[in-house]
């Protein structure tokens, strides 16, 4: 059988390797259509050409079929992600970095001028507090 010829670390090995795999595609053909869109401080923009886009997609639905065959033909199990942990995890990163950029971080980056920590560090305090709130309502799920 297939699924012997592989070890527990290699099959372990194989689908996370494969899971970033078909994450990746799955992005891709979720971005090759995707119309441009405008933020607050970024903006997307679809620079695949027009009449690449659905052979991309194509390949892509290609790739996932053989990911399929490969879960079939070893065994692979379906990992299961918790969008809460997920959630949790972005958010503490968010909170630390909130933190980083308050006019004491960027200190680091040269002179700050003196009426920088009375315009940037309240608005940054809002940001922490929001994320805060933000996890702790994560949090709440837990239990």
């Amino acid at each position: 059988m297939s699924d012997e010829i592989l070890t527990e670390s290699q099959k372990r090995f194989l689908t996370v390797t494969l899971t970033l795999l078909e994450k990746a595609m799955r992005q891709i053909k979720a971005q090759s259509f995707c119309a441009p869109e405008a933020f607050e401080l970024y903006v997307i923009e679809n620079t695949i050409p027009q009449p690449h886009r659905k052979p991309l997609c194509e390949k892509a639905d290609e790739a996932l079929a053989v990911i399929g065959q490969l879960k079939a033909k070893f065994h692979l199990e379906q990992r299961r992600e918790d969008v809460r942990r997920k959630t949790w995890a972005q958010l503490a990163e968010l909170w630390e970095d909130l933190q980083a950029i308050q006019s004491k971080g960027l200190r680091n980056y040269g002179e700050i001028s003196p009426q920088l920590p009375d315009q940037l560090d309240p608005l940054l305090e809002q940001l922490v507090e929001l994320v805060r709130k933000m996890e702790r309502l994560v949090e709440s799920e837990k239990k």
